[in-house]
C-alpha cells in the first residue's frame, strides 16, 4: 500500500508532480501479485486518473492494457478496468475502441453503483459527440439516475464532468448542480489539488458556454488561470479558454484558434479542440479562414464511423454505432447520407454545417445533390 498512497499524495501536492511514477509500479505489482482482494480503487485506476490530468492520455491506455492483460484484481475488477479503457479511448478519439469496449465490461453480471455511472458517463459521451443530436435526449434520461446512487469523490470527477455537459446540452443542468456542489466542497477541504481540480473546471467551463452564462463561464476560467500555476494541463486549458472566450465574442485569430485546437487534442481533448475550430470557422465571414478551421476540425474529429456485431442493444447497452455502407450500393455517399439524416431532423444549413464540420454553402450543396 506505500506506492499508492504515496502517488497519491503526491497527487495532491501542487509542488509534486512524481506521483505517476509511483502510482504505475503500484499497478504493476498489484497485477503481478495475482491478489483479488477488494480495494477501494484499482492501482490501475488511480495511475490512469493521475496520467489524464497530466495530459497524458496514451500513458493511461498502457497502464489499462497491461491491467487488463493481467487480469488486475480477478473477476470483479475487469468490468471497471474495461470501463476506464473504454473512456480513455473516446477521449483519445478512438470510437470504435470506446464501443467494443463498453460493451465487453457492459455484457456479463449487473454493474455496481460506480461502474455503471462511469457505463452511463462513456455512453453519454459517445453519442455527444459522434451521435445525432436527437439521441442525447432519452441516453440522459436513462443515466442520470445513476448519479443519485454515487457517493462524489476524487474517482468520479471525469464522468461528473460529462454528466454536467450533458446535462447543459439537454436543458437540464439544475440535476447535477448538487453533485458538482459536492464536488467543489470536497476539492476546496482538499486545498484545491490543480491536477484534480483541471479537468472539472474545463468540464464547468463547457456547460457555462452551452448554458449561455458568461458569470459562471468566468468563475471557471478564473480556476483554470490560478491552476495553471502548478499543472501544465491546466495552463494549456486555460490558454484555450481565453481563445473560446475571445471566439464567443466574435473575435476571430485563426492562428490562436489552430495552435489552441491542437494542444487540446495532444493532452487528450481533440473534440474540444474540434469544437473550437468548428465555432471560430462560425464567427468568421472570410472564406479561407472557414475553410481552413473546418479542416482543421475535421481532422481532430474525423467521426469515425465503425461495423458493429448484431447484437441487440440494451436500455442500459452501449449506443450502436452508425454501420459504414457497402461500397458501391446506393445512391449517395456517407458524407451525403449524414446531411440528409440531418435534413429530416428539420436542421437548417448552418446548424448541419455546425454539426459535421462543413460550411453551410457545402451543407447546401451535398441538399441539392
Amino acid at each position: 500500500l506505500e506506492l499508492p498512497s504515496r502517488g497519491l499524495r503526491a497527487s495532491l501536492d501542487a509542488a509534486d508532480h512524481d506521483g505517476l511514477q509511483d502510482l504505475v509500479r503500484a499497478s504493476e505489482m498489484y497485477t503481478a501479485s495475482g491478489s483479488d482482494a477488494p480495494l477501494p480503487e484499482l492501482p490501475a485506476v488511480i495511475a490512469a486518473l493521475v496520467a489524464l490530468h497530466l495530459g497524458e492520455a496514451a500513458v493511461a491506455q498502457r497502464v489499462l492494457d497491461a491491467a487488463i492483460a493481467g487480469a488486475q484484481g480477478g473477476a470483479w475488477a475487469g468490468p471497471r478496468l474495461l470501463l476506464w479503457r473504454a473512456w480513455v479511448a473516446l477521449q483519445r478519439e478512438h470510437a470504435a475502441e470506446a464501443e467494443n469496449a463498453l460493451r465487453a465490461a457492459t455484457g456479463g453480471r449487473p454493474l455496481g453503483a460506480r461502474d455503471r455511472l462511469l457505463a452511463d458517463a462513456v455512453e453519454l459521451g459517445l453519442v455527444r459527440r459522434n451521435g445525432q443530436p436527437s439521441e442525447l435526449p432519452p441516453v440522459w434520461q436513462r443515466a442520470q439516475e445513476s448519479l443519485l446512487r454515487v457517493q462524489i469523490d476524487l474517482f468520479t470527477l471525469v464522468p461528473l464532468g460529462e454528466f454536467a455537459v450533458s446535462a447543459a446540452r439537454v436543458g437540464e443542468f439544475g440535476a447535477v448542480r448538487s453533485s458538482l456542489e459536492r464536488a467543489d466542497q470536497l476539492l476546496a477541504d482538499l486545498g484545491r489539488p490543480a491536477l484534480w481540480e483541471t479537468s472539472l473546471q474545463w468540464s464547468g467551463l463547457h456547460a457555462s458556454i452551452l448554458l449561455g452564462s458568461p458569470e459562471e463561464l468566468t468563475v471557471h476560467a478564473r480556476a483554470l488561470r490560478a491552476a495553471a500555476e502548478h499543472s501544465p494541463l491546466a495552463a494549456r486549458l486555460a490558454r484555450a479558454g481565453r481563445v473560446w472566450t475571445d471566439v464567443l465574442t466574435g473575435a476571430v485569430d485563426v492562428d490562436a484558434i489552430e495552435e489552441s485546437a491542437a494542444a487540446l487534442a495532444a493532452s487528450g481533448f481533440a473534440w474540444d479542440g474540434a469544437r473550437l475550430a468548428s465555432h471560430g470557422a462560425s464567427k468568421s465571414t472570410d472564406r479561407r479562414i472557414i475553410a481552413r478551421l473546418l479542416a482543421c476540425a475535421r481532422q481532430l474529429h474525423p467521426r469515425e464511423r465503425v461495423e458493429t456485431p448484431a447484437t441487440p442493444a440494451t436500455d442500459t447497452g452501449p449506443i450502436p454505432a452508425p454501420t459504414r455502407a457497402a461500397e458501391g450500393s446506393g445512391i449517395l455517399s456517407e458524407r451525403e447520407r449524414e446531411v440528409a439524416a440531418l435534413v429530416l431532423q428539420g436542421k437548417t444549413y448552418a446548424e448541419i454545417g455546425e454539426t459535421i464540420f462543413i460550411s453551410p454553402r457545402t451543407a447546401e450543396h451535398h441538399i441539392a445533390r
